[in-house]
């Protein structure tokens, strides 16, 4: 064989073994002896890649808007909650149940509750621990009475969202469970949007009950909220069992802490037009909320507040279908 041609055979047996051996480590004893060629070339069999399917972006934004929504919302919160009639958009006064008798009589029944909230969660769920300040007069202030409530929502049965301009989602369907008869037969969809810091306050909830099947604004609550401290009443101290005052809570420093209530008895106004469509302006026209009948069944809901807000399209039987920006 001449030279030239052994040159070339011995090339071609080296690069076949440097190639058998970048393959990786395989079963047997040659494999010390391969590794041994390869890392006098400086070289070093890789480990074999695991592949890791990842979640679909749609799991992952869910779940990320999970978890944005109960870091920002956790804390305490002081401020009112009003209600307002979806036929007339005016805001609803307190029940005179709930009114100290004095008050009733010098016409100063509130318009609201004043609230003192605090926000928790862990995983997907949920909580809101509370008071509702009693309206009182007199020597009662002095120590106002509170009614506890409390309330939680597992976030992985809603729709949650959160917008690129700080705006959050909680939608949750509630469907009947038939105990009721044709009394509930429709389900309804509670549509709770959040709103950051404003001029009427650091969160703005905006929480609305709408029935998509028949295109109906069932209630509208909104809640406007100061972040608060749990060293405070009635979070440092509730009320002793049996009784209703919360000890250290004063007339004076629920007013301070809540603020005034942001809106007056001549607030707000309702539309409803020919097509099935609703329009609630709130608040001397800061929030709207709106409800319009879609072509293929159920409805569009947009809550906006400032200009700002996110549009809902919801299927006849309360499934939040998409959720968009309004801007």
């Amino acid at each position: 064989m001449e030279p030239s041609m052994r040159r070339c055979v011995l090339i071609s047996l080296l690069l076949a073994q440097d190639a058998t051996a970048l393959r990786g480590p395989q079963n047997g004893p040659s494999n010390d002896r391969r590794r041994a060629r390869l890392e006098q070339r400086g070289l070093s069999p890789q480990p074999p890649l695991k592949m890791v399917a990842a979640p679909p972006d749609a799991e992952l934004a869910s779940s990320l808007a999970r978890r944005t929504l109960l870091t920002t919302q956790k804390g305490c919160w002081a401020g009112w909650e009003v209600a307002f009639d979806t036929r007339t958009g005016k805001p609803k006064p307190l029940d005179d149940a709930y009114v100290a008798e004095e008050l009733r009589e010098w016409g100063q029944s509130p318009l609201g509750w004043e609230t003192f909230v605090e926000d928790s969660g862990d995983d997907s769920l949920w909580q809101r621990n509370g008071y509702r300040v009693l309206p009182e007069a007199g020597c009662a202030a002095d120590e106002v009475a509170v009614a506890p409530f409390s309330w939680g929502v597992d976030l992985t049965s809603c729709r949650v969202v959160a917008s690129s301009h700080g705006i959050l989602a909680a939608d949750s369907p509630r469907r009947p469970s038939g105990e009721c008869g044709q009394a509930v037969a429709q389900p309804f969809v509670d549509v709770r949007t959040i709103f950051g810091p404003s001029d009427l306050g650091d969160r703005i909830r905006v929480d609305v009950k709408v029935d998509a099947a028949s295109c109906t604004i069932i209630s509208c609550v909104v809640c406007a909220e100061r972040r608060d401290s749990s060293t405070e009443p009635p979070f440092s101290s509730p009320p002793r069992p049996g009784s209703a005052r919360a000890k250290g809570l004063d007339s004076s420093s629920v007013s301070s802490r809540c603020g005034p209530c942001f809106v007056s008895s001549k607030d707000g106004a309702a539309s409803f037009d020919e097509d099935g469509a609703t329009k609630l302006e709130l608040v001397d026209g800061l929030i709207h909320v709106w409800l319009a009948p879609r072509n293929n069944g159920g409805a569009d809901v947009g809550v906006v507040l400032g200009g700002r807000g996110l549009r809902r399209s919801i299927a006849a039987d309360g499934d939040v279908v998409d959720v968009g920006r309004i801007s």
